[in-house]
């Protein structure tokens, strides 16, 4: 298969716009304002791969797959393609049916390209047979359903998912953007839906402002929903006058830069109190502090069968990042830092590497506690003074921080090996293997494989990062929704949320920690009558589904009215 790497610098590209002008010259113009193609990659010697989340995926549709994708086609009535892909069901489809009309929605902008780059679509273009759509025109097949044989692209059909359901049931009675991003937009998109709003998927980072600004027009959202903050989101809302609901839920290793003007239309809730402070410094009005929660839809006890249990159950299990790699980018990019704030002062660059070690020594000495901040102003001079107020946005101390989170979940993980744990996770938990602990090889699928691992193991262990003691993890909410048994990480947060020892254990030291996972494995019953109680405890009071009817309460949106 052709496959261009910059699409719009083919000759066949250049022929396709020049057709597309005469017949929709402002989709012309908005197929060459700049955009991200990065999450698509050609592969020598074989397809092009695409990007969701941290992993590339093959994603054209192979040609001894096409005849049944395009069974449904009969060349007597019109076309849609929902995902145009790369122009592989396009190319099928009139080659079996030279005269079918067809309609190709595609939400990237960089797929299109890629189609113009690759087929020779100009006479058919010119005469109306193929028509494109991009992003927020799918609001023109809701006005005009017309006679169509709809045919998704089974990959891209998936990642447009929230497009597919708007195109199945219509516009509700609000109207959300959802900015892309992490696992946790499905979350919070099916709690949006169920408060009666439609969602379309704002790609904030890969888009241009024309393209974002022309969706908003379009579109006239109640809201732009958020999970985590990106920097010029308040303004971008502000500007457009759009409502953003940010719900951050994840840490940054970046500071927060201040507002350039008024956020009164910026509602940001918070995992961290500590956090609250944070963006209310930075210009922020409207801000509180919002513990998270599970999706008690997706996550719930399950009837496991004895293949299943064989598969995913484990005496101890614990399922996260190893942050192995996330840690080797950031000891680079803390050592970069500071060779050249020492090379600016004359003095020597080689002594980061020392400073980091004796940094991490000490904090290793005592892993439930952080002192990477206070360690890094007490031995590294005026570097950490100095480079918080330079004008790169990532913070010396998380950068190490980090670090010190990883070294922390590996070492408790190593020292539970004895009791049988199993970790779920990426490649990085392979160091552990040799200290007796078992890596399942690879992530658990966030859909109901992560539901089937804490329902299956007979403990399930929270280990949260280091310098965050002081929240309660997205894992301890998931699990106890599951009806599993959790030894969480003690912190006031927790205390708040849950009845300690009566729904949910908890630890504070790694001997703590090996000694309670020895008491339950001891006394299952006893652990089972706990977890019964925190799952009576999330789904009466910890649900995502109560979370973002609290955020819409707080933003003046009343129950079951959509975006009226």
């Amino acid at each position: 298969m052709n496959q261009p790497t910059e699409p719009h610098r083919s000759p066949a590209f250049e022929r396709n716009l020049n057709a597309l002008h005469g017949s929709d010259p402002g989709l012309a113009e908005r197929l060459c304002l700049p955009v991200d193609g990065s999450h698509v990659k050609a592969v020598e010697g074989g397809p092009p791969v695409y990007k969701v989340h941290r992993y590339f995926y093959p994603f054209v549709v192979p040609a001894e797959r096409q005849d049944t994708v395009l069974s449904g086609l009969d060349g007597s009535r019109q076309l849609l393609l929902f995902g145009a892909g790369v122009g592989e069901l396009l190319e099928a489809a009139l080659q079996r049916h030279p005269e079918v009309p067809v309609v190709v929605w595609d939400r990237d902008p960089w797929l299109l390209r890629w189609v113009l780059g690759r087929l020779d679509l100009t006479d058919r273009i010119a005469n109306g047979q193929v028509q494109l759509k991009l992003g927020i025109d799918l609001l023109d097949l809701l006005e005009d359903p017309g006679d169509r044989i709809r045919i998704d692209h089974p990959f891209l059909g998936e990642v447009y998912r929230f497009e597919r359901t708007l195109l199945d049931r219509g516009l509700g009675e609000g109207r959300a953007l959802l900015r892309a991003g992490t696992l946790f937009v499905d979350d919070l998109a099916r709690a949006l839906a169920h408060e009666s709003y439609s969602i379309y998927t704002l790609d904030t980072d890969r888009l241009s402002r024309e393209e974002l600004e022309y969706t908003v027009r379009r579109f006239r959202p109640d809201l732009l929903a958020a999970i985590n903050y990106s920097e010029g989101t308040a303004e971008f809302c502000r500007d457009v006058g759009c409502d953003l609901m940010c719900w951050e839920i994840d840490p940054s290793t970046s500071r927060m830069r201040p507002l350039t003007g008024p956020s009164e239309r910026a509602h940001v809730f918070t995992y961290r109190r500590a956090n609250v402070e944070l963006f209310r410094n930075a210009g922020f009005g409207r801000v509180e502090y919002l513990p998270l929660a599970a999706d008690t839809r997706h996550r719930r006890p399950l009837d496991l069968d004895p293949e299943d249990l064989s598969e995913y159950g484990a005496p101890v299990t614990y399922v996260g990042a190893s942050m192995v790699a996330e840690g080797l980018e950031f000891r680079d990019k803390f050592l970069t830092r500071y060779a050249a704030w020492a090379t600016a002062r004359g003095s020597d660059p080689a002594v980061g590497a020392t400073l980091l070690g004796r940094v991490l020594g000490i904090q290793r000495q005592d892993l439930s506690r952080y002192r990477v901040e206070e360690l890094l102003g007490q031995l590294g001079g005026s570097f950490l003074a100095d480079e918080r107020g330079s004008d790169d946005p990532e913070d010396p101390a998380m950068l190490v921080a980090e670090i010190a989170a990883s070294e922390k979940r590996l070492t408790y993980v190593a020292n539970l090996a004895s009791s049988g744990i199993v970790v779920w996770g990426d490649k990085g938990w392979s160091q552990v293997e040799r200290f007796g602990a078992r890596y399942s090889g690879r992530y658990a699928r966030h859909t109901d494989e992560l539901t089937k691992v804490y329902n299956a193991s007979t403990i399930n262990v929270d280990i949260g990062r280091l310098y965050q003691s002081d929240i309660v993890t997205m894992r301890v909410f998931d699990v106890l929704a599951c009806g599993g048994f959790l030894l969480a990480e003690y912190s006031e947060a927790l205390e708040e949320v849950f009845a300690l020892g009566e729904e949910v254990e908890c630890y504070q030291t790694l001997d703590e920690l090996r000694a309670k996972v020895s008491y339950y494995l001891r006394r299952p019953d006893e652990a089972a009558s706990i977890a019964r109680r925190g799952l009576e405890a999330v789904r009466e009071r910890h649900s995502i589904a109560a979370r973002v009817r609290h955020m819409l309460d707080r933003m003046g949106r009343p129950p079951g009215s959509g975006g009226s």
